[in-house]
């Protein structure tokens, strides 16, 4: 058990439903927004907290869809059952056009100090291929208002690989994130499966190179790569994030959250009604997905780290598990070195720009 453990809230209620979107989340559900976070907050005053809280997450769903009563409802419970360290970091998702000005103060007057704005794009045609029900001016007022309420640590998300997206469209969505005042930038391709409308709709090569151009921009001016899909300003790794690629402990609350505490993994039921019902009843909505054994924490521990840029420190890894990282793969790590896709060194192996270009395929190696 270390000292840092965090929380994560679960919101399923979106306005819309995009068609790439594989998270848990419902639309048309309004009616059922009181009874759900009446439950939630039952759920986290049920909790018997072991520590100060130094990292909060709320995602979804769409957490500013619903009003803010109900997240600043959440908050405080949450804070009143835990507590929470001097300087814990509390993320909240939000979409461009139910980001208002009144919900994103009340959010930084709640305790939040970091926002993620899931922008995706600043092209109108590519916003509307992929069932985004915001403009690009909404991503804008949407930062102005963030600002104004008083955040400055400000995330945006972008996609490639979107459909009639160019080289150049990118690029030009790129650059509006990159100067709208976010710190940290969220840069990943569309990703569905191959039975899906939206498969294979730009070539892999123009893929490839927005990827290269994202990297290549993004460290330019000043946001450097932290993780295979995240660029960050000084001091604005998201620290949800870091911790969970480090393996860290965290609860999570609402239906779907997910929590891994002392070496076991746990889901709360998906089904909203359910979550409720059992809730409300006393009972609990988490279920036992599967306890680690030895093998599987290694193999996990080593797929979430190798997936930043840090990769798999020494010190950290003898401490956690009692032997050499190298000892026991330094066979796979020299074939990943032999292939471009990774580095070693005298306190950390890691993946090289390539390797992060190309992580499933080296991670894979470990498993």
């Amino acid at each position: 058990m270390t000292d840092r453990f965090s929380a994560y809230i679960h919101v399923p209620f979106c306005e819309s439903k995009c068609p790439y979107c594989d998270f848990c989340s419902y639309t048309g559900m309004q009616d059922k927004f009181e009874a759900y976070f009446a439950a939630l907050s039952k759920e986290i005053q049920s909790y018997s907290a072991p520590r100060a809280l130094d990292s909060v997450y709320i995602g979804g769903g769409t957490p500013s869809f619903p009003g803010e009563r109900y997240i600043e409802q959440s908050l405080n419970s949450l804070f009143a059952a835990f507590g929470r360290s001097g300087s814990c970091e509390v993320s909240i998702e939000a979409n461009p056009n139910s980001a208002t000005a009144k919900k994103l103060k009340a959010y930084f007057e709640s305790g939040a100090n970091r926002i993620s704005i899931g922008a995706q794009s600043f092209v109108p045609s590519e916003l509307k291929a992929i069932g985004r029900a915001h403009s690009p001016r909404e991503i804008f007022t949407a930062m102005e208002s963030a600002l104004k309420a008083g955040f400055e640590n400000i995330n945006l998300d972008l996609m490639f690989g979107l459909p009639g997206q160019t080289v150049e469209s990118f690029e030009f969505s790129l650059k509006n994130a990159i100067f709208s005042g976010a710190s940290h930038i969220s840069c990943y391709s569309l990703t569905v499966d191959e039975q899906h409308a939206l498969y294979g709709c730009i070539s892999e090569d123009d893929e490839r190179e927005m990827s290269s151009i994202a990297v290549k921009m993004l460290e330019e001016h000043g946001f450097f790569r932290y993780e295979v899909s995240n660029f960050a300003k000084t001091g604005r790794i998201c620290r949800h994030n870091a911790y969970t690629w480090q393996s860290q402990e965290y609860v999570g609350f609402g239906a779907a959250a997910h929590s891994y505490i002392g070496k076991a993994r746990y889901e709360n039921t998906q089904d909203v009604d359910a979550y409720i019902d059992r809730i409300s009843s006393g009972a609990s909505a988490r279920s036992l997905v599967y306890a680690q054994d030895r093998k599987t924490e290694i193999a996990e521990y080593i797929m979430l780290a190798l997936r930043t840029v840090e990769g798999i420190d020494y010190d950290r890894y003898y401490r956690r598990f009692g032997h050499s990282f190298l000892s026991s793969w330094e066979n796979e790590a020299r074939k990943l070195v032999d292939e471009g896709l990774a580095a070693i060194r005298p306190d950390r192996f890691f993946l090289s720009s390539l390797g992060l270009d190309f992580a499933n395929r080296a991670i894979i190696c470990f498993l």
